[in-house]
C-alpha cells in the first residue's frame, strides 16, 4: 500500500537539508519549489520557522507564524564601548618669529630746576682750630709790652706745587692796655706812657712755610695729628703767638724746624682811643692806641 508522506516526515526531510546545504540554500530551495507542496504545508512550515527563532523579516512572511519570528529572537548585543584615547605628546615649538619694527622716540622731557650753589669750600686740605683760647702779652713798635691778649686761633694747610706748604694762621680776641707802658706805635721810642686799661679788639693773619726737604720732595705732613693745648699756650713773655705756632709746626710737621713767620697783618680797634694796623706791609704802622 502506498502511503502518503505526513507533514513531521516532510519536516524532518527539510531540517536535514538545512543541516547538510545551510539556512539560505534551504530557504531559497523552499521558496523555488513551493508548487511541489501543498499550500497548507508550506504555510505551517514558514509558521515553524518563524517560531525556530529565524529573521523577522522572513518571519512575517509567515501566514499562521506566531509573532513573525520575533517571540524567539536574541536581543542584539550591545556594542563595546571603546575607552578615550591617551593624549598625544605635546607638539614641537614653532620658530621664533621675526623681530618687530622699533618703536619712536618719545619727545625729550623738560630740564629740571638747578639746585643751589652749595657754601663755598675752603681751598686746602686741611684747617685746625684751637680748642681754647690763647692767653699772651703783645709787644708794640718800640718792642715794649703795651697790652694783655686773649684770642683764638685758626691754621689752614695748603700744598704747594714743589713739595712745601703754606700755613695761614687766623687770629681775633680782645686786648687790654698796659698802665705805665708805650704807646705802640708812637711817633719816637719810648714813647707817650699809657694811663692803662683801654680795652679794644683785634684780628689779624699770619703766615710762613714749611719747606720741602729737597727738589722734588714733599715736606713730612701728618694729616692725622691732634692740635694739643701746647698750640694755645698762656705766656708771659711777648712771643706767645709764636710758642703757639711752634707747637703747631712740631705736631703736623714732626720733622721741620720752625723758622717763624713771614708776613703778618693786624688790625686793633678801640671804642674812643683809636686804632691801629700793625703790619710787614707797606700799610705798615698806621694810627695809634692812645690808653
Amino acid at each position: 500500500m502506498k502511503r502518503r508522506p505526513t507533514i513531521s516526515g516532510v519536516l524532518a526531510v527539510i531540517a536535514l537539508l538545512l543541516a547538510a546545504g545551510g539556512t539560505a540554500y534551504a530557504s531559497s530551495y523552499i521558496i523555488t519549489s513551493a508548487h511541489q507542496i501543498k499550500p497548507s504545508v508550506l504555510a505551517q512550515l514558514r509558521g515553524q520557522r518563524g517560531e525556530r527563532g529565524y529573521t523577522g523579516k522572513q518571519g512575517k512572511t509567515g501566514a499562521n507564524g506566531t509573532n513573525g519570528g520575533t517571540t524567539n529572537s536574541a536581543p542584539p548585543s550591545q556594542g563595546v564601548v571603546d575607552n578615550a584615547g591617551s593624549a598625544g605628546a605635546i607638539g614641537a615649538a614653532g620658530q621664533t618669529g621675526a623681530a618687530g619694527s622699533n618703536g619712536t622716540n618719545g619727545t625729550n622731557g623738560t630740564n629740571g630746576v638747578a639746585g643751589a650753589a652749595g657754601a663755598s669750600g675752603i681751598n686746602s686740605p686741611l684747617v685746625v682750630t684751637a680748642s681754647n683760647a690763647s692767653t699772651g702779652p703783645d709787644s708794640g713798635d718800640c718792642g715794649n709790652t703795651w697790652a694783655t691778649d686773649t684770642y683764638n686761633r685758626t691754621w689752614t694747610i695748603q700744598p704747594q706745587a714743589d713739595g712745601s706748604y703754606t700755613i695761614y694762621e687766623q687770629v681775633n680776641g680782645t686786648f687790654v692796655t698796659t698802665a705805665g707802658a708805650s704807646e705802640p706805635n708812637p711817633s719816637t721810642c719810648p714813647g707817650t706812657v699809657q694811663a692803662g686799661g683801654v680795652t679794644g679788639t683785634f684780628y689779624g693773619v699770619e703766615t710762613w712755610a714749611v719747606p720741602s726737604p729737597g727738589a722734588g720732595e714733599s715736606a713730612d705732613f701728618d694729616p692725622f695729628a691732634v692740635c694739643t693745648s701746647a698750640c694755645d699756650p698762656t705766656t708771659t713773655t711777648t712771643s706767645s703767638n709764636d710758642h703757639g705756632n711752634q707747637a703747631f709746626e712740631s705736631l703736623f710737621f714732626p720733622t721741620a724746624t720752625y723758622a717763624g713767620v713771614t708776613n703778618y697783618d693786624f688790625v686793633y680797634n678801640t671804642a674812643h682811643d683809636g686804632s691801629w694796623t700793625d703790619s710787614n706791609t707797606p700799610n705798615n704802622n698806621i694810627g695809634d692806641i692812645t690808653g
